[in-house]
């Protein structure tokens, strides 16, 4: 009977996600766009397979705060990549020629190869960068700026309480 969410208080428990970060986060987009654009965001993380911490990653790279993009983030979460705990651009290197077949090569060579100068090129070919906890890259077939264009206008006044 309340005339507003507003009149009421909200909580919630997220069962999933990264100490606390997502539920912060929420809060303040409740309290910034409402509950009803919150609920609409949050259906689009309800998955039993989704990846926290490169969702999260992937919002840090793609700088959204707003209920839609972080979405829409989600939505297309497959065109991202997350490399957990790497540090620099040799452990880019080294990970991509050890893990991804399209980079293999034969153990002679890596000892001629630029691990980190191959790391650095992969890093802007993907408009990669290294956030809190790994390093995150757009991995598509169109580019970052392409699909940020597609998003929503972030309001300059949304403010997500330190996250």
């Amino acid at each position: 009977g309340a005339p507003s969410d507003s009149d009421c208080e909200i909580g919630f428990y997220l069962n999933q996600g990264e100490n606390g970060a997502w539920e912060k986060r929420i809060e303040g987009i409740i309290r910034s766009e409402g509950l009803y654009k919150t609920n609409n965001m949050l259906h689009s993380l309800d998955t039993d397979d989704m990846d926290w911490g490169k969702l999260t990653a992937a919002v840090e790279l793609a700088d959204v705060q707003s209920a839609a993009n972080i979405a829409a983030v989600a939505e297309h979460l497959e065109e991202f990549g997350f490399l957990p705990d790497v540090r620099n651009e040799s452990d880019i290197g080294h990970f991509l020629v050890d893990n991804v077949d399209e980079y293999t090569m034969s153990i002679e060579m890596e000892e001629y190869f630029d691990f980190p100068g191959f790391g650095e090129y992969f890093a802007e070919k993907h408009d990669g960068q290294f956030v809190n906890g790994g390093f995150v890259y757009f991995d598509s077939d169109r580019t970052l700026d392409e699909f940020l264009e597609e998003l929503e206008p972030e309001d300059e006044s949304i403010n997500m309480g330190g996250m």
